[in-house]
């Protein structure tokens, strides 16, 4: 079958037209297609089917001029997947439900003290960083001293 008998929006079964007719050695333009695919697919629930398409296309665009021509390692993402779990987390934690959270998002209640606890030094931190200081004529009479 060829490839100009094909509808454009027939993403699925032209990835797995070129996968079959291309072998292993155009897994670059199988992954540009998977990922038209994938933004398309996904996008259609909040977007028309021609609206979706033409977001998929610009993603692939922006993604294969951007990295076109290098070779690129894509990890399964499990710290990402953490990030988004603690985030999970810390965005619902309200004081005393770790149990439920725990529950909610299959791990140990261990687990849900130890992210609620690095959340709350990284809420902390980054609270800190923008407040001014309360005293800075304390710190710079102490720095004066210092440098003495």
């Amino acid at each position: 079958m060829e490839i100009s008998n094909r509808r454009d929006d027939d993403h699925k079964a032209l990835v797995q037209w070129m996968a079959h007719n291309q072998g292993a050695d155009h897994s670059s333009d199988i992954f540009l297609l998977a990922l038209l695919e994938f933004v398309a697919a996904s996008s259609q629930t909040k977007l028309n089917e021609s609206d979706s398409y033409k977001l998929a296309l610009s993603v692939v665009d922006n993604v294969r001029h951007a990295f076109g021509g290098q070779q690129l390692y894509i990890s399964k993402g499990r710290t990402l997947d953490s990030l988004i779990l603690k985030n999970k987390v810390w965005n619902e934690f309200t004081g005393q439900n770790q149990a439920e959270l725990a529950s909610k998002y299959n791990v140990s209640l261990p687990y849900i003290y130890r992210i609620v606890q690095s959340m709350r030094l990284i809420s902390r931190i980054s609270n800190t960083a923008d407040q001014p200081d309360m005293f800075p004529e304390l710190y710079e009479c102490i720095n004066s001293k210092d440098q003495k």
